[in-house]
């Protein structure tokens, strides 16, 4: 517990870099520390102004290698993006870090419901706390947040709207598909 403190301290007192760029026609920025990755924008909604130090690919790839690959190929195959250093280090409640940390072990290609995800933290009564929490996410993606969907099979809510939702579910059950049938090669989607 005293390390964490000591962690996300140490990370307060960093130079948070920023990094645009785009898949497809979607803008985003990620956000990162020398040691991790501790945000990331999407479309309009960038998270940040300019507060941040902004640089170019290379310093990107030299703190976190293959981090944009992975993240790119992503949103062309649908293969998983593995990338372990992430810190969730903009979310201040214990109960929004809970459920975080359960939304980020959610399978690839699978969803679940609100309703579970709150069984999963505490109870069902917490449906709505999970969806204001998973709503604060600042590394969507990452904690895939996307996963998570309404009880009658519904989307709900996403930060780059409902239809890219959508468009990310159906990217990663093509992907598992594809992977059944021996059309993709799991190495290739590791960094």
């Amino acid at each position: 517990m005293v390390e964490k403190a000591q962690e996300k301290y140490e990370i307060s007192q960093s130079v948070i870099f920023w990094y645009p760029f785009y898949v497809g026609d979607l803008q985003f920025r990620v956000y990162f520390t020398t040691k991790y990755i501790v945000a990331v924008g999407i479309g309009k909604r960038m998270i940040f102004n300019t507060e941040f130090v902004q640089v170019g690919w290379e310093e990107v790839e030299r703190f976190h290698r293959g981090f944009l690959d992975s993240f790119v190929k992503y949103f062309i195959s649908g293969s998983p993006v593995i990338y372990k250093d992430i810190l969730p280090f903009f979310t201040s409640t214990f109960f929004s870090k809970t459920v975080l940390y359960w939304t980020y072990l959610i399978p690839h290609g699978r969803t679940v419901s609100y309703g579970e995800l709150a069984e999963w933290v505490g109870g069902r009564r917490y449906s709505r706390a999970v969806g204001q929490a998973l709503a604060r996410n600042k590394l969507p993606i990452l904690i895939p947040c996307h996963r998570v969907i309404q009880a009658g099979g519904k989307p709900g809510n996403f930060t780059a709207g409902v239809e890219f939702k959508v468009k990310l579910l159906k990217l990663e059950k093509k992907y598992l598909a594809e992977l059944r049938m021996g059309k993709n090669d799991p190495g290739n989607s590791q960094i």
